[in-house]
């Protein structure tokens, strides 16, 4: 009686073990922003990473459930160029918003912790679909880049380059306050109506901003994810799966039109819908 149970003990734990099992995988993402744009304004891909690890649990012989927790970098290269404005603090403490020409190129890496829960079903022993939905973290959102800026009305005295340095989490907006905030580089002079005005090589996330405003982008994002797996062998695969996002990437409060201000010289806030769309591509290990 005894060997009988101990054989059933493990031809249970050897079927439960059968039904699972646990994985990784990494690779390359292109993504991008997709929403409204403004006149002269573009979004297209920008390049990233992703690894992470797996759960998943047979139900069937060909239908499984998959979790994972991915790090994945997710963002795009936005682009404007265009009639715009520049937002200059004077020395006096006063501000003055000069109309110019603009052409700005951004690299937005908005790096995320990422959740996916998936079905899937092997419609050959080496071919697996899959579909579901991404819960999504966004825990490091950075910009890089540069501005060109050259002055309609002053074409002479505010002509100049500036970097781009944005740390959406950590960056903060104190108006005037700012000016000061050159760190160790050397800063910018313009001739304003007469004036000399220094302002930073490098701006920050909320440089033009009047005031302190949230983050830019949410903390959180759903995506419905879907794809297939090609497998090797038994446990090696390539695959491949493309993610649309469902929420909206950006708080209105904070985001800024880049073309044009109110008739009342605020500043345009857009409400619009703006979602992060994804390929990935991954090798992976399955045991």
């Amino acid at each position: 009686m005894r060997y009988l149970a101990t054989l059933a003990f493990v031809l249970f734990f050897s079927a439960f073990a059968v039904s699972q099992s646990i994985g990784v995988r990494a690779g390359i993402n292109l993504s991008k922003f997709s929403g409204p744009l403004e006149l002269g304004e573009s979004y297209s891909f920008s390049n990233g990473f992703h690894f992470g690890v797996n759960y998943g649990y047979r139900v069937t012989n060909n239908f499984m459930i998959r979790a994972e927790v991915v790090y994945a970098q997710t963002g795009t290269k936005q682009s404007f160029n265009g009639d715009s404005y520049y937002l200059i603090y004077k020395p006096d403490q006063s501000t003055v918003f000069e109309s110019v020409k603009s052409d700005m190129k951004l690299d937005i890496s908005n790096g995320n912790i990422c959740v996916p829960i998936v079905a899937a079903y092997e419609i050959h022993p080496k071919i697996e679909l899959f579909g579901g939905f991404s819960f999504n973290f966004l825990v490091n959102p950075i910009g890089r880049g540069q501005i060109r800026v050259e002055s309609i009305d002053h074409p002479e005295g505010i002509t100049f380059r500036q970097s781009l340095d944005y740390r959406y989490y950590e960056d903060v907006s104190k108006g005037p306050s700012q000016l000061s905030s050159f760190g160790s580089a050397r800063p910018i002079t313009l001739l304003v109506d007469g004036d000399r005005v220094a302002i930073p090589k490098y701006a920050g996330a909320y440089y033009q901003e009047l005031n302190d405003v949230p983050s830019r982008f949410k903390w959180f994002d759903v995506t419905l994810t879907g794809g297939a797996n090609y497998f090797l062998n038994k446990g090696f695969y390539v695959g491949a799966r493309y993610n649309l996002g469902l929420v909206d990437l950006t708080r209105s409060a904070s985001d800024r039109a880049l073309g044009s201000l109110n008739d009342d010289l605020t500043y345009k806030r857009r409400n619009d819908k703006d979602v992060s769309t994804s390929i990935e591509l991954s090798i992976g290990f399955r045991f």
